[in-house]
Formats: C-alpha cells, sequence, structure tokens
C-alpha cells in the first residue's frame, strides 16, 4: 500500500526485477511497483501497466491480477463505453430505467439496481423514464426537453429508493404497490414496476380523486367526456328523448365530499333528479343522494320550469296545467274557466264558470272572480255549503233593474256601498230603490214609485190564480190599475180605488201621484190642483176643496 521497505537487505542478490501480477510502475525511476489502481487488473509477472477493466465492468478495490476480478454492471446499466471504471456508480442505468441502491444482504454495502420504468412513468418519446431524471428530492423528474410530466406524481423517501405512484390524473384508477388487483381474472398484488394509472372506461366511468377512489360509473344523466385542457374531469348533460350528449358546462359541479360529482342544474323543462325527495312547494331536498342514478329529467305532470338554469321543476301556477311528463310550460285553462290552486295535472282541474258568466275570452285564469256575471245579471257571493269557501252565482235581474237598453241590469254595475247603481251612460235610475247588506248578497227592492204595488221578497201574491211566493228574481213594482187605483206607499201599502170624486191621474213629472175632481153632472175629470193633498196618516189622498157651487163631501158629519 505504502511502498514503505522492511527487514535485512541481501546485498549480494540486488536486481531489477518486473513487476508482479497485480502491480505495476508507471513512473521511472521505478523503485517499487505500486498496486493496480480501481478499475484496473494485470494477471502476469511483467513490466507493462495494468490493464483497464472492459466496458461496462468496473473493479472498486486496488491490486486486480486477474479480469475476474473486474465485476460486470447490473442488468439494464452499462459504463457508457468507458473502461477503467473503479466505482459500483460508473455503472449507470439506461434511459429506460431508474437507479435504485440497496443495502447488500451481507452487510456488505450498497447494491445498484436498474428499476424497471412504471408505465405512467415512460416519457413521450417511449424510450426514456422520466424518474431516470430525478433529482435529489425524490419528487423531481422531467423528461429531456419536455417540461414536467402533468397529471402524475411520483415519490420516494430519500433519492435512492424506489418510486411510489402518488397521483394519477382524474378519470384514472390508480394502482397501488402492494394493492390486489384483477388482470385477467386472477388476483395479483402491484409491484413498484405494475403500479399503473389505468384510466376510466371512457364515457361510462370517472374518478376525480384516483389516490382514494376507484373509478365509478357515470349516472345516467351524464356525459363522460373524459380530461379537459385543464387536466381535470369534463361532463355533459343526457337528456332524455336526445341520445347523444349535450356539452353543459357548469351544469355538473364537484359535490362537497370531493368525491362525486354532482348534478347541478338542467336545460329548460328539466328537473334534477338524484333520489332525493323535493317538496312541492318550496322546492326544498331531503335524503340520500343516489350519486350514481343523477340525471336530468323531463318535468312531470303538474310542474314545469321555465327560466334556466333549472333545478327543481315548480307546481304549475293558478290557472294552468300540465297532464303529461315532458318539457313545455304548463297549458292554460281554456277560456271561461279558472283554477284557484298550484299544480294542475289534468285539463279536468279547471273549474267551469258558473251559468252566466266567463272570462271575456281570456285564458289561464286563477280566481272565482276572474269569471264575470254577463251585464243581464248581477255578482252574488255566498258561502260554500261545505266551508270550502266562496261560491260565486249570477243572480238573475229583476224586471224593475233592466236597463232602458233592455240589454243591462242596472245592479251588476252596483257599486261596494251595496245602494249604488246606475245604467251605463244613463242616470240613475229613479222612482226604484234597492239594497243588500255588504257589497256581495242579493239585492232587495227597498222602493217603488207612487201609484205601485210593490211585491216583495218573501211576500206570497196571486198570479193566475195560483199563490205564489215572490223570489229575489221576481221582486217588482206593479202599476195600480190605471184611473182606477192609486198608492201613496208602495212600501207599505197595496194600490187603493181611487174615490168617486177623484180622477187618478197617474205619475206627474216629479214622480208622484196625481189627481183631479170629478164633478156631476161633468162626466170627465177637471184637473183641479191643490184641490186634493196627503192625509195626515201619510196614507190617503184627502179632498180638501171644491169650486164654486159643491163642497167636500167625505162621511163626516157637518155641524
Amino acid at each position: 500500500a505504502s511502498g514503505a521497505r522492511t527487514g535485512e537487505i541481501l546485498w549480494d542478490l540486488q536486481e531489477c526485477r518486473p513487476c508482479e501480477a497485480g502491480t505495476e510502475c508507471v513512473e521511472e525511476p521505478c523503485r517499487t511497483c505500486r498496486q493496480c489502481r480501481g478499475g484496473h487488473f494485470k494477471d502476469f509477472r511483467g513490466t507493462v501497466p495494468c490493464l483497464p477493466c472492459a466496458v461496462d465492468t468496473y473493479l472498486p478495490t486496488l491490486g486486480g491480477n486477474s479480469t475476474s476480478d473486474c465485476i460486470a454492471c447490473v442488468a439494464n446499466s452499462n459504463t457508457r463505453r468507458r473502461v477503467g471504471q473503479d466505482d459500483l456508480f460508473d455503472c449507470e442505468c439506461n434511459e429506460f430505467t431508474y437507479t435504485v441502491v440497496e443495502a447488500g444482504a451481507d452487510g456488505s454495502g450498497d447494491v445498484l439496481r436498474c428499476a424497471v420504468c412504471p408505465r405512467q412513468a415512460i416519457c413521450p418519446s417511449g424510450t426514456e423514464c422520466a424518474l431516470h431524471y430525478a433529482q435529489d428530492d425524490g419528487v423531481s423528474y422531467v423528461c429531456p426537453g419536455e417540461a414536467r410530466m402533468l397529471n402524475v406524481t411520483w415519490e420516494r423517501s430519500g433519492n435512492r429508493s424506489e418510486f411510489v405512484l402518488t397521483g394519477c390524473a382524474q378519470d384514472h384508477d390508480m394502482q397501488s404497490v402492494g394493492e390486489n388487483v384483477s388482470v385477467g381474472g386472477a388476483t395479483v398484488t402491484v409491484t413498484y414496476a405494475s403500479q399503473d394509472c389505468l384510466p376510466c372506461k371512457e364515457g361510462l366511468e370517472y374518478n376525480l380523486r384516483p389516490t382514494v377512489d376507484v373509478c365509478k360509473p357515470c349516472p345516467p344523466g351524464m356525459v363522460c367526456l373524459g380530461i379537459s385542457a385543464s387536466g381535470e374531469s369534463d361532463f355533459g348533460v343526457k337528456l332524455e328523448p336526445v341520445t347523444a350528449g349535450v356539452n353543459a358546462s357548469g351544469w355538473w359541479g364537484y359535490a362537497t365530499d370531493g368525491i362525486h360529482v354532482e348534478l347541478l342544474q338542467c336545460p329548460l323543462g328539466y328537473y334534477v333528479w338524484n333520489g332525493q325527495a323535493i317538496d312541492d312547494a318550496s322546492g326544498a331536498r331531503t335524503g340520500e343522494i343516489l350519486w350514481d342514478l343523477q340525471e336530468c329529467r323531463p318535468c312531470e305532470a303538474g310542474t314545469e320550469c321555465v327560466e334556466e338554469p333549472c333545478r327543481t321543476c315548480r307546481q304549475c301556477r293558478g290557472g294552468h296545467f300540465k297532464d303529461f311528463r315532458g318539457t313545455v310550460p304548463c297549458l292554460p285553462c281554456a277560456v271561461d274557466t279558472y283554477l284557484p290552486t298550484l299544480g294542475g295535472n289534468s285539463t279536468s282541474d279547471c273549474i267551469a264558470c258558473v251559468a252566466n258568466s266567463n272570462t271575456r275570452r281570456r285564458v289561464g285564469q286563477d280566481d272565482l272572480f276572474d269569471c264575470e256575471c254577463n251585464e243581464f245579471t248581477y255578482t252574488v257571493v255566498e258561502a260554500g255549503a261545505d266551508g270550502s269557501g266562496d261560491v260565486l252565482r249570477c243572480a238573475v235581474c229583476p224586471r224593475q233593474a233592466i236597463c232602458p237598453s233592455g240589454t243591462e241590469c242596472a245592479l251588476h254595475y252596483a257599486q261596494d256601498d251595496g245602494v249604488s247603481y246606475v245604467c251605463p251612460g244613463e242616470a240613475r235610475m229613479l222612482n226604484v230603490t234597492w239594497e243588500r247588506s255588504g257589497n256581495r248578497s242579493e239585492f232587495v227592492l227597498t222602493g217603488c214609485a207612487q201609484d205601485h204595488d210593490m211585491q216583495s221578497v218573501g211576500e206570497n201574491v196571486s198570479v193566475g190564480g195560483a199563490t205564489v211566493t215572490v223570489t229575489y228574481a221576481s221582486q217588482d213594482c206593479l202599476p195600480c190599475k190605471e184611473g182606477l187605483e192609486y198608492n201613496l206607499r208602495p212600501t207599505v201599502d197595496v194600490c187603493k180605488p181611487c174615490p168617486p170624486g177623484m180622477v187618478c191621474l197617474g205619475i206627474s213629472a216629479s214622480g208622484e201621484s196625481d189627481f183631479g175632481v170629478k164633478l156631476e153632472p161633468v162626466t170627465a175629470g177637471v184637473n183641479a190642483s191643490g184641490w186634493w193633498g196627503y192625509a195626515t196618516d201619510g196614507i190617503h189622498v184627502e179632498l180638501l176643496q171644491c169650486p164654486l157651487g159643491y163642497y167636500v163631501w167625505n162621511g163626516q158629519a157637518i155641524d
């Protein structure tokens, strides 16, 4: 090792001898032959220098004295055509493997191994392994002339162990070291060489967390579009009855659990079906989501979605119905019908307007009072027999409320005060008065002109020899017999015979009864204004005076 000499010198035998096997002297003057340096050997006694170990071998020790002392590089490594290599690491793994250093089994030192490149670490060139170019930090690796490989991550403890696959792109199933997987029907254990990112079935599966999850089936309403340019899973929506996928960006989103994708919204006429119960009124959802069954379904009967984005179908609004499952909006109830409730799912839900009323050719009406009584009737609202709400009725117009046109009823135009009513384009009707309690009950005849007999509701009267009860429709002001009868208080009295000395002249321009005097022997009536007057009892007329040569006879005794 040092060339130092010890012992007695044999003076008589001194000479220059050739260097022994495993030694050499290559620099004059030579005094001592040194051991062949690492990476070299000499297997004979001679003056030539030690020989270099051949290509793809190395010799880490001194004094090699045989070609067999040179150690062959491990499989898949070489010395890059260099000879005379003296170190384990002068054997470099080829570009399609990567270097792993392990402790020797007998504690003799490090052992080099060129590990097989996992499929996901193969560079785009197909001839190099990205892990071959790993840096000492254990995570940095890059293919020559390429950017860092995206969507696949590797790590190793220290800078000499085997790489472990730690991440795959979305829509892949990560097979990790030690995991038991099925291959060709057989169960095998994943090795460092066979760890892989296997793509989910194209268009049928997806996986957002390959490190912890397996590929999941695409819900029936999802079109799995694979990985987008950003490296994330992309999805579309499959609609009924359309079989081809519709790319609807933003309709699917990552669920809060980080595992699934969630259908967030649908196009017009559809709703998000995910297995949860949906409250009809609020649209709130409860229950567990069936992730693998999510889809956009057409709105059910009685529901619609008319504004994108659609998540929940709302009940048909009042005045509308839908009697089938489909994407079209709810349909309006027909003319002369209405529907006050939500969720109509049949045309029969639309309620026909009561007799003598209509919707004025309007469709989609949602209220009882959208049915308006025609002009020859008037509106009456009564409580329903079963307490279910108001009931509308179009009452027959009494004869005395018929407008001069003959086609309209003055009570149809009644105001909320219950007493104001007027025919269109006419002054308020004179000499006849009507009232009702509130503004929704039937009108009651409360006054007739003088010289009329008022027939009130509930009164029994003779008609054609039969006794009948007066109704709201038949209440009337019947005129007294012309020239024979009069009535000053129609609300409480009936027509009375005109006295023999009275000429009953009927109603004057002022709306009151007018009378004349019949004189003997004159048979024609003489209009003597002021000779008759209203008696103090308010019921009769009283003969107050006569012309010259006459006196008032009224049955009273005269002193």
